[in-house]
C-alpha cells in the first residue's frame, strides 16, 4: 500500500476496529445483566481508550525522529511523514544546530 494511501485509510480502519472492540465488549456486558447506562458508559470508555491508543501509535509510526549527535546534547527534531529532502534537510539541522544543550 502506498503512503499516501495508508495515511487515508488507516485512521478509518482504526476508528472502526476500535469501534468494533468497544461494541462486542458491550455485548458481553449486556449478557451479564448490566444495566445498560453502566454498559454505554464502558463502551464509550473502552472505545475512547482504544482510538486515542491506536491514533497515537499510528502517529509515532509515521513520525522520524532526528537527534544531535554531539554527546550530552538533548536535541531533537521530530518531522512527521517527510519526503527525501526534508529529511535529510532535518538530519543535516539535527546536526549543526547552534545551541548544543546538556541538562
Amino acid at each position: 500500500m502506498r503512503p499516501a494511501t495508508r495515511r487515508r485509510v488507516l485512521p478509518h480502519l482504526i476508528r472502526t476496529l476500535s469501534l468494533a472492540l468497544a461494541i462486542g465488549t458491550g455485548m458481553r456486558l449486556r449478557s451479564y445483566g448490566v444495566p445498560p447506562l453502566q454498559a454505554a458508559s464502558s463502551v464509550l470508555g473502552i472505545w475512547w481508550a482504544g482510538l486515542w491508543l491506536a491514533l497515537r501509535l499510528e502517529d509515532a509510526l509515521s513520525v522520524v525522529t532526528h537527534r544531535c549527535t554531539a554527546p550530552g546534547c538533548h536535541y531533537v527534531a521530530r518531522v512527521h511523514s517527510p519526503d527525501p529532502g526534508t529529511n535529510r534537510r532535518w538530519q543535516e539541522i539535527a546536526a549543526a544546530h547552534p545551541t548544543h544543550s546538556t541538562i
